[in-house]
């Protein structure tokens, strides 16, 4: 079960990091409502655990909210969004009268990862005014409002008026994706993979590979004596500087019992970046040595040793990294000391941002490429990290007409 979004919902599931958005779905059992969810892809394994899809709908000034609630083994993750027209509301109404209702997974990349159908269950006298619902002019500016809302119903949920809409019943099915790069390249991609690592490395790659075509080299071999080993997961280089590429995705799917909490997830993080940051150290001063680096294959690949290297550690869910932004600052420091390189923490959400503005700049340039505008994204977002002491941003670019 495939859901091709509308051209309106596929940008904003190419922009938002994470919504929720009823919509409408044309297919061969006619036009009928349905739920899309973007999440971070080990937002959607815990979501997709849970027998049943609660999705809260609440009232924020004079607009309606609602939200899929995720359980991540302690406070729930909300996915909000406000009614922001008359076909959403049509929609939601539609779907909260219907028996049943599907529900579309996307990931980080936008991406129909899972898709589901359950019965519907909902209140017989609700609580919360769907037809008298407004738009907001600015959703920026009711953010705030929403985000008291949603503390207050998490806090106590009788301290607000609310409505909880029930899909119980979802046999998820996998959608399976091939991630093609512009040198022909093919990486599937599968929500429910035993491969999670290399999943996330599939994704990387797709997202990198388009900066500079045919430049994304990866498990780069170094010579280590008379034998050879692994330089990092990916590696990419031109004229202008560096970048080696770290992957560390969380493993779920395989664990016997419960899905882990998030503490235990935030533990296993740290321990992980805590290696990656070694492992790129040593990598970059691989480089600095003039180490020749090859592909598996055993045939040469140029690396710019004049420049800086950029290093990446790509984790499944920065924010996991939350209590530890002192240690990861001071990792930071570290890579600069050691290699005089600029070390990146971020999560796939991150990556997608930056590879996207990155193409943006370009096509707005004359004189520059993709993987140079990369580069001086990373520059300044690791500056922002540095001026910010906050390793979790939200990076934006905003492009004048």
């Amino acid at each position: 079960m495939v859901f091709i979004p509308s051209m309106e919902l596929h940008q904003e599931l190419l922009t938002a990091p994470q919504f929720c958005r009823f919509a409408w779905s044309h297919d061969a059992d006619g036009v009928r409502a349905v739920l899309a969810v973007k999440a971070t892809t080990l937002g959607l394994k815990y979501l997709t655990a849970e027998p049943v899809l609660h999705v809260l709908l609440f009232p924020v000034a004079q607009a309606v909210g609602y939200a899929v609630v995720v359980n991540e083994g302690g406070p729930p993750a909300l996915l909000w969004s406000v009614i922001q027209s008359d076909d959403e509301k049509a929609a939601l109404l539609s779907a909260v009268g219907a028996a049943t209702c599907a529900v579309h997974l996307f990931s980080e990349a936008a991406i129909n990862v899972a898709s589901g159908e359950g019965s519907v269950s909902s209140p017989a006298q609700p609580q919360v005014p769907i037809t008298n619902a407004t738009y907001p002019a600015d959703l920026g500016a009711i953010r705030a409002a929403v985000a008291t809302v949603l503390d207050q119903l998490l806090a106590d949920p009788a301290s607000n008026r609310s409505d909880l809409i029930e899909v119980a019943g979802l046999r998820w099915e996998p959608v399976s994706s091939v991630l093609v790069t512009a040198n022909g390249g093919a990486y599937p991609v599968e929500l429910f993979a035993d491969n999670e690592g290399a999943q996330q490395e599939h994704l990387a790659v797709w997202l990198t590979e388009h900066l500079d075509p045919g430049r994304v080299l990866v498990r780069p071999q170094v010579q280590n004596g008379a034998a050879t080993r692994e330089l990092c997961d990916l590696l990419m280089s031109y004229s202008g500087g560096s970048f080696l590429i770290e992957s560390k995705a969380l493993s779920v799917l395989g664990r016997s019992g419960a899905m882990p909490s998030r503490s235990a997830m935030a533990e296993n993080t740290r321990n992980h970046t805590k290696k990656a940051v070694n492992q790129v150290i040593g990598a970059s001063k691989k480089l600095a040595q003039g180490a020749g680096i090859t592909d598996t294959q055993g045939d040469e690949y140029h690396v710019d040793r004049g420049n800086p290297p950029h290093a990446l550690i790509l984790l499944s869910d920065v924010s996991l990294l939350a209590g530890h932004e002192g240690q990861c600052l001071s990792d930071i420091e570290r890579y600069r000391t050691k290699s005089g390189g600029f070390l990146h923490f971020m999560d796939p959400s991150g990556l997608v941002r930056m590879s996207q503005a990155a193409a943006m700049l370009a096509a707005q340039s004359e004189r520059h490429q993709p993987i140079e505008a990369f580069d001086a994204l990373l520059i300044r977002r690791w500056r922002t990290v540095g001026k910010r002491r906050q390793i979790n941003l939200d990076f934006r670019i905003e492009m004048e007409a």
